[in-house]
């Protein structure tokens, strides 16, 4: 039986025992790096959700300002309204009856 021999060019055991240390140091830096994504893919979604709890609330917030809004729109256009009729009352006639009976208010026929 014959042994033959391994070629010139076959690495060495120290140069397979430093290849094999080097692939599980970057077997252990990859893992590493593996549980840093997946906590970061966490992270963003507890931030993505938090995101959109806000964003819901602001959009109910802009629904009630708007509502609040538009009721003192409303408000300020009865009180000028209102104004604009009792200018209007005021800037009537305002010589006396001869009778000397009460005027009448604005909203009955003079």
């Amino acid at each position: 039986m014959t042994i033959s021999r391994l070629p010139e060019d076959a690495p060495s055991e120290s140069d397979l025992t430093r290849r094999l240390r080097a692939v599980e140091r970057r077997e252990r830096e990859l893992e590493q790096a593996l549980a840093a994504v997946a906590s970061q893919r966490e992270r963003l979604s507890a931030i993505q959700a938090e995101y959109e709890r806000r964003r819901e609330g602001l959009l109910e917030r802009t629904r009630e300002v708007r509502a609040e809004r538009d009721a003192l729109r409303d408000e300020r256009a009865r009180l000028i309204a209102a104004n604009i009729a009792l200018e209007t009352h005021e800037a009537g006639p305002s010589r006396p009856q001869a009778s000397g009976a009460p005027l009448a208010s604005p909203l009955e026929p003079a």
